[in-house]
C-alpha cells in the first residue's frame, strides 16, 4: 500500500473542485492522480450507511444518526448525501481507499460490522484503511477482522481530553498513524519511525505546509486541492 516514498489522498475527494464526499468530488481527484481517496461515514436512524462529514445535517440541527434516509434527503434537498454502497462505481479506480468512521460515542450502531462487509464484499481488504478518531471503533474492527489495515486519528486539539494521549495507540496497534499539521512535529514524527508507523497529515494545501511536512520525512498527505500539492511537488 505505501511502495512509494510519499502519498497524495484526496480529503474528501476533491473538495476544492466539487462539494466534499460525493462521488463527483471522487471522481475528480481520481482524474487529478490521487494515490487514495479518504471519506467520511455515519449512519443513519434506518441503518443506511452514508458519507457525510458533519455531525449535523445542513440545517446545523439535525443529526444523521437521529433520523431515517428520507427525512434526511429531504433535508439536504439538491445537497443529497451518498451511500457507502455507491463507491462500488469507481472501486477499481480507487488506489488507496481511506474510510474514517465518524463516532462521538461507543454506540455505533454497529457501524463497524458494516465497513467490514463492504471491504470484504467488494474483496478491497489490501488497499483499505480504516481510520476514527474513537480508539473503541478501531479495536473493534480488528476485532472484527485482524486483516483490515486501521488508521488511529490523532490530534492534540481533540475536544474529548481522553483522546489528547498517543497511549491509546499501545492498546489498538495501529497499522498507521494520521495526525493534522498543528501536531505534528519533530518528536512525534520520530516517535512514529521507531514504531515503524506510516504518518499521514492532513490537511495539507498550501506550499508552505507541504515544506513542513516533507522537512519531517512524513509518508503522506490528505489534501482538499491535489492538483496543486501535485505542482508543488515538483518544486521541492
Amino acid at each position: 500500500m505505501f511502495d512509494k516514498k510519499f502519498i497524495v489522498l484526496g480529503h474528501r475527494g476533491a473538495p476544492k473542485y466539487f462539494r466534499e464526499n460525493t462521488i463527483k468530488s471522487f471522481k475528480e481527484a481520481i482524474n487529478q492522480g490521487v494515490d487514495g481517496i479518504e471519506l467520511d461515514v455515519q449512519k443513519t436512524q434506518d441503518n443506511e450507511v452514508l458519507i457525510h462529514h458533519d455531525r449535523y445535517l445542513i440545517d446545523k440541527k439535525t443529526k444523521i444518526k437521529n433520523v431515517n434516509i428520507k427525512k434526511i434527503q429531504k433535508i439536504q434537498n439538491k445537497y443529497k448525501l451518498s451511500y457507502l454502497k455507491e463507491i462500488k462505481k469507481i472501486i477499481n479506480d480507487i488506489k488507496i481507499l481511506n474510510i474514517e468512521i465518524k463516532s462521538d460515542s461507543i454506540f455505533n450502531k454497529n457501524i463497524e460490522k458494516d465497513v467490514v462487509n463492504f471491504i470484504r464484499n467488494n474483496k478491497i481488504e489490501k488497499k483499505t484503511i480504516v481510520s476514527s478518531f474513537n480508539p473503541l471503533v478501531l479495536k473493534k474492527i480488528k476485532k472484527i477482522d485482524k486483516s483490515i489495515k486501521i488508521g488511529y486519528l490523532f490530534s492534540r486539539t481533540n475536544k474529548n481530553i481522553l483522546l489528547r494521549t498517543k497511549i491509546w495507540s499501545f492498546f489498538i496497534k495501529p497499522d498507521t498513524f494520521h495526525t493534522d499539521l498543528n501536531t505534528i512535529n519533530k518528536k512525534t514524527a520520530s516517535w512514529c519511525k521507531r514504531k515503524k508507523l506510516p504518518v499521514l497529515i492532513y490537511t495539507v494545501n498550501t506550499l508552505e505546509d507541504l515544506y513542513k511536512v516533507k522537512r519531517l520525512e512524513v509518508d503522506g498527505v490528505f489534501t482538499d486541492d491535489p492538483k496543486k500539492i501535485y505542482a508543488f511537488l515538483k518544486k521541492i
